[in-house]
């Protein structure tokens, strides 16, 4: 003997991004230090690369005319 058995889907609301914003308007603080603090520690890398170039850009600099004054 052959069942068939039918299965209804469900109909969901789509997903609201002001749904979400209000479903966490009691975090809406942490979520914005949180995002102030992942800008802050990306720019991290790209300024110690920029302060460490400058640095041996200098130093090589002073080397050079040194090398240039002596020669």
């Amino acid at each position: 003997m052959l069942v068939a058995i039918c299965i209804q889907e469900e109909k969901l609301p789509d997903p609201s991004m002001l749904r979400l914003m209000k479903m966490n308007a009691d975090e809406w603080y942490y979520i914005v230090i949180g995002c102030i603090m992942a800008l802050a520690q990306g720019a991290v890398q790209p300024a110690y690369g920029l302060v460490f170039g400058f640095v041996f850009g200098v130093s090589y600099f002073l080397f050079f005319t040194d090398v240039y004054e002596e020669s």
